[in-house]
């Protein structure tokens, strides 16, 4: 029963109904980007938008581009009307500043055997049980997880598309409770640009790791087919 459950999650996630889509510019390059169904991009237009994008910007702004910012549909409405503190679902992609004009012509797989290399790491790639074995190491590691600092796991999945980190973070919500938020990085390249992958959700056991898991590599996907990696 739970593999039949695996595979109707991974059918819902894998093949997803067609999202916003938007269009970021790397240097001079133009990169399409589908918003995975159910997540919706900020706008600077709105006040709360803008002081995410700024902070993020900010964060950021010798280090990478900020391409994008999206979070769960219904999550940003409530945020932006101050009936949500903070956001449990939501995502951005960056690219790495010093590269911004600069076009690697090279293929994703050497490109990802590049980043591997330089990063460290290398994944258990055996697919039986690998969900659950990641999942193991998650609820560990949150219980060693220092407050409001970003925990990295290392490199647990890889395919021929993108390699994908594992992040935690311990949040101290408003209210006093802590928040367990489970992150994954994705780097791949896209049109000869270097673009890192960033989704975040809001840890409550069951089917986290794979949900997250699924959506990260279908957007990682859907990057790969917009975007013709030409060398």
């Amino acid at each position: 029963m739970k593999i039949l459950l695996n595979y109707a999650v991974a059918w819902i996630f894998l093949f997803p109904s067609p999202g916003h889509s938007e269009t970021a510019l790397i240097g001079s390059e133009k990169i399409s980007i589908t918003i995975p169904r159910g997540y919706c991009p900020l706008a600077d237009s709105d006040p709360s938008d803008l002081r995410l994008i700024r902070y993020l910007q900010e964060e950021n702004r010798i280090v990478n581009l900020v391409l994008i910012i999206f979070a769960d549909c219904e999550q940003l409405d409530s945020w932006r009307q101050g009936v949500k503190a903070s956001l449990d679902d939501y995502g951005y992609i960056l690219s790495p500043l010093s590269l911004a004009n600069t076009k690697l012509r090279m293929s994703i797989t050497n490109y990802l055997s590049e980043m591997r290399e330089i990063m460290g790491g290398h994944s258990d790639t055996t697919p039986e049980n690998q969900a659950d074995r990641v999942e193991e190491l998650v609820k560990k590691s949150f219980t060693t997880a220092k407050l409001n600092q970003t925990k990295n796991l290392g490199l647990l999945f890889e395919d021929d598309k993108a390699l994908y980190w594992g992040l935690l973070q311990n949040i101290a919500a408003e209210n006093g409770e802590i928040k367990n938020m489970l992150g994954f990085m994705g780097i791949t390249l896209v049109k000869g640009k270097g673009v890192n992958i960033y989704l975040w959700k809001k840890y409550t056991g069951d089917r986290s790791v794979l949900e997250l898991e699924l959506l990260i590599k279908s957007l990682a996907a859907s990057l790969q087919n917009d975007n013709q990696n030409d060398l």
